[in-house]
């Protein structure tokens, strides 16, 4: 396996925040970044991993902490960089029209909306910040409709035959 260059293994670090989901201001301690990160790299890559680590909070996309805990924070610059390829307002409401489609739902039928939790605890902190309008977008549309708490999705007949 070929040695990381330097942007390379930036970007490795910054996937470990994606990969956890994390937001701004969330943190990775550095007990994690040294003994287990450091540990998938090899050699060379473990001697430029500080220097890398450097770049990235003079970027302004981590904050190193020694508050108690040593650790990296993510910043709302980093977030917004890992989050580029985010799924758009219109991808998120034909994902929870799937979930009608997909269950074979007809008109008046539906599920406690706390079945999208997955799916949400899915999406990256900017696709999160779109569900709510989705939601919206899709009852304004008569694509569904909701239980007075919200805790109800239903599928209307708009809804029905959009996805039908």
């Amino acid at each position: 396996m070929a040695t990381k260059s330097k942007e390379e293994l930036k970007q490795a670090i910054m996937h470990v925040f994606e990969q956890q989901n994390l937001r701004a201001n969330e943190i990775i301690t550095m007990r994690y970044w040294y003994f287990t990160f450091l540990r998938s790299l090899n050699s060379k890559e473990q001697d430029i991993f500080e220097e890398c680590v450097n770049e990235l909070i003079d970027e302004d996309k981590l904050i190193y902490e020694e508050n108690g805990i040593e650790s990296l924070r993510l910043t709302k610059l980093g977030v917004g960089l890992l989050c580029k390829n985010s799924k758009t307002i219109q991808d998120i409401e034909e994902d929870i029209m799937d979930f009608f489609r997909l269950g074979n739902y007809r008109v008046g039928q539906g599920f406690m909306a706390r079945n999208l939790g997955t799916y949400i605890r899915s999406l990256n902190p900017i696709e999160m910040a779109l569900v709510d309008d989705a939601i919206n977008y899709l009852i304004e549309s008569h694509y569904i409709s909701v239980n007075g708490k919200k805790d109800f999705l239903f599928l209307e007949k708009d809804g029905y035959n959009n996805i039908y």
